[in-house]
């Protein structure tokens, strides 16, 4: 197992969650270790954070997702913290079967395109929605079908709706925090 994956195994992240007393003080409600975290090793991992059904959010609804879904609800978002190991890491030893059956263990099988020239091994996907991509740390290629640009720690791409892949071509592993919100049109 590279050092990739055995920190991407082993992150945890603690989501401490804000709420109102019964007379009216406010309080922490929810202190946890995040549940919904998925594995992708060796291509990485998804951790949902938070995950409203509806916007405007219940300010007083319990939103901890319990599994982690690559769509948000219709009318609702979702927070999750994606990280994604160096390309050079997981290319040679998946092939598109893997990725195909990877994005189906997240609901993301009908995202993926397999079609014509693309090949799943390249990622390429779209989903119903705006997504705040922010990246934490490391560095991403944001893939698009006629261009690449290139994402580093503080950066945020705005990814509306459109065909696109992620890509690490660096040794360390990508962390971003995205926003995915349910998006209408086309």
């Amino acid at each position: 197992m590279s050092a990739s994956s055995e920190a991407i195994s082993a992150m945890r992240v603690r989501r401490v969650v804000s709420g109102v007393t019964d007379d009216g003080r406010s309080c922490v409600v929810d202190d946890a270790v995040a549940a919904a975290q998925i594995s992708l090793l060796p291509l990485g991992a998804m951790i949902d954070l938070w995950r409203p059904e509806r916007i405007p959010v219940d300010r007083h609804g319990h939103d901890a997702p319990t599994q982690v879904d690559l769509n948000p609800p219709l009318a609702g978002f979702v927070a999750r913290l994606f990280v994604l190991a160096p390309d050079v890491e997981w290319k040679h030893v998946v092939d598109d079967a893997d990725v195909v059956e990877g994005f189906k263990t997240f609901g993301g099988g009908t995202a993926l395109h397999t079609e014509g020239s693309d090949r799943a091994l390249d990622l390429m996907h779209t989903t119903p929605t705006v997504d705040l991509v922010y990246v934490v740390s490391g560095e991403v290629y944001a893939v698009l079908e006629d261009s690449e640009t290139k994402l580093s720690g503080g950066d945020l791409f705005v990814q509306r709706g459109t065909k696109h892949a992620w890509s690490n071509r660096s040794s360390e592993p990508a962390v971003l925090f995205v926003v995915l919100v349910s998006a209408e049109g086309r």
